[in-house]
């Protein structure tokens, strides 16, 4: 069992002890990152709705671009052509449509990192597959790593949702302030865990 699996199954339970009912229907928002999403769908089902972090995501892709060392190439991309911007907020079944789009008007400078995106967010790859001598070449496609319901904002957008999972930041970054160290002993954890819930009481 995973540590985010562990996690997960002892606050289903301590909710079970509590007569809490969590509500996974709604959107649990997460960074890009594998193993929450696997221990997501392990421990409360495959039928909950798990979004990407948007903010995440364009820090993600940020970062792709500076490693491929296209910073002025996209600036420009961006400037003289907002078109770009948009992909992220097409509805999910015109994204593939408008991946096609992209690498027309993209210079060929940036086919790079347009190929990043595509085999970890859009497409995914294609691998060869042994077949019969009669079938010449076979592929399989291997989906993306983080496939498009996962990040896409459309819905998010148009349903006036949260697309970043910023008020948690918000959230831990206050009490890491409360705290006021990196590695508290738990007496210390216990007291501030305190102060915090006395705080959320009176507001």
């Amino acid at each position: 069992m995973s540590t985010y699996e562990y996690m997960l199954t002892t606050l289903l339970k301590k909710c079970e002890e509590n007569d809490l009912c969590l509500d996974p229907l709604h959107i649990i928002h997460v960074d890009f990152e594998r193993a929450i999403i696997t221990a997501i769908k392990h421990v409360l089902g495959e039928h909950v709705n798990i979004q990407g972090c948007f903010y995440h995501l364009t820090q993600s892709t940020y970062r792709k671009v500076q490693e491929l060392g296209l910073q002025q190439l996209i600036f420009l991309i961006l400037w003289q052509n907002g078109r770009t911007c948009i992909f992220f907020f097409l509805p999910i079944e015109d994204v593939k449509k408008g991946m096609i789009y992209l690498r027309t008007i993209v210079s060929s400078n940036a086919e790079q990192l347009l190929d990043y995106f595509d085999i970890t967010y859009v497409n995914g790859t294609y691998r060869r597959i042994q077949c019969n001598s009669t079938c010449g070449a076979a592929f399989r496609n291997n989906p993306p790593l983080f496939p498009i319901p996962l990040w896409n904002v459309h819905a998010a957008t148009i349903n006036d949702e949260a697309r970043t999972n910023n008020s948690i930041e918000g959230w831990n970054h206050r009490f890491s302030k409360l705290v006021g160290q990196n590695h508290p002993t738990v007496w210390t954890m216990v007291n501030k865990i305190r102060l915090e819930i006395a705080a959320d009481e009176t507001n």
